[in-house]
């Protein structure tokens, strides 16, 4: 069986294509196994081709990008990560094509803008990640626009999550699908801060739980999911009786610490009734925070890293926690259904 990953380059420039290929000369994990010039050629090729992992450009000429990975997820779902001027971090076309099933987005590659070979070294670096994703992590995610409720539901119970690289695609896959009771959920999310307040309303638009920023001094209530970047430490205290947010800036956020902060106070103030979930990324973070969850009989949940774009978390926190019926491993498409009868 061949080592190398079968990548299919989508572009309608064909300069643009041969410069992507050429990306990979010197990479002996990923092999060239075709091109396309448009969406409807791209699906094409996916049938004949059978690729493991696709980049995809958006503004295309006879079938778009977006609309060509929308059908691809729906009749042959596979890894795409999207390349193209569009795809910035923040932007609403970057949010709809990973809910449309894209895995990662990076702009295209440009001697004006930065280091070439820095770009290069990105775009491999995503492609191979992206390409060890299985398969069955891809999906098309329908979703509309939902009216939230008027009246909050008092909070008594708390579900913290934590992620990185990746952590984009995988929350589109489980907020929108959380159903409304007195459960408020608080994410971190290892983004630029202006990033997450733009992923937040864009969450907000199609999940039925009000989406929102964590703020410092802030009630909790069921029915909410708080969103807070991974350059803050977000810890709970009770206020009066009420459990509330307590938001600070990361004093060194290069040092990742901000998912085991938020694990840590959930181990210290919710005790069993703490539920912490670690998701795609990299690094250790998150890792002991889970434990301290786990030694205050509370409930452990992560990802199945073969549906992580970047597994490295995930498999940092496996050599740590035990595994027992409060630790579980779960792919992400079915952590919503998981918590809905968890909670």
């Amino acid at each position: 069986m061949s080592k190398h990953k079968r990548l299919l380059i989508v572009d309608d420039s064909r300069f643009m294509r041969q410069a992507i290929a050429d990306f990979f000369t010197s990479d002996n994990t990923i092999e060239i196994v075709g091109e396309a010039k448009n969406g409807a050629e791209a699906i094409e090729a996916v049938s004949n081709l059978d690729p493991d992992v696709v980049t995809l450009d958006v503004n295309m000429p006879v079938m778009d990008g977006l609309t060509a990975l929308k059908h691809l997820m729906i009749r042959s779902p596979l890894p795409v990560v999207m390349l193209s001027t569009l795809m910035q971090e923040g932007a609403q076309a970057t949010f709809d094509a990973l809910r449309y099933g894209a895995l990662d987005f990076i702009l295209k590659p440009s001697q004006l803008k930065g280091d070439l070979d820095q770009q290069r070294q990105e775009i491999c670096r995503k492609v191979r990640l992206a390409a060890h994703v299985e398969v069955s992590a891809m999906r098309y995610i329908r979703a509309e626009h939902q009216v939230k409720p008027s009246i909050m539901e008092p909070c008594r119970r708390v579900v913290t999550l934590g992620t990185a690289e990746g952590g984009y695609s995988v929350l589109l896959k489980i907020i929108p699908h959380l159903a409304i009771n007195s459960t408020a959920y608080l994410v971190v999310l290892y983004a630029n801060s202006v990033h997450v307040d733009t992923f937040a309303k864009y969450l907000d638009q199609f999940s039925a739980l009000q989406v929102r920023r964590a703020k410092d001094g802030e009630h909790l209530y069921g029915g909410v999911c708080y969103l807070s970047s991974g350059n803050e430490y977000v810890t709970f205290r009770y206020d009066d009786g009420e459990l509330t947010l307590h938001v600070t800036e990361a004093p060194f956020p290069w040092r990742r610490g901000s998912i085991n902060r938020l694990f840590f106070s959930s181990a210290e103030i919710l005790g069993s009734n703490g539920v912490g979930i670690l998701l795609s990324g990299s690094s250790d973070d998150g890792s002991e925070g889970l434990s301290e969850i786990l030694d205050a009989k509370g409930t452990a949940i992560l990802q199945d890293p073969k549906t992580c774009l970047d597994k490295e978390m995930v498999l940092n926190a496996l050599q740590l926690c035990d595994h027992g019926e409060r630790c579980r491993t779960i792919p992400d498409g079915s952590m919503s259904d998981v918590l809905n009868e968890l909670v």
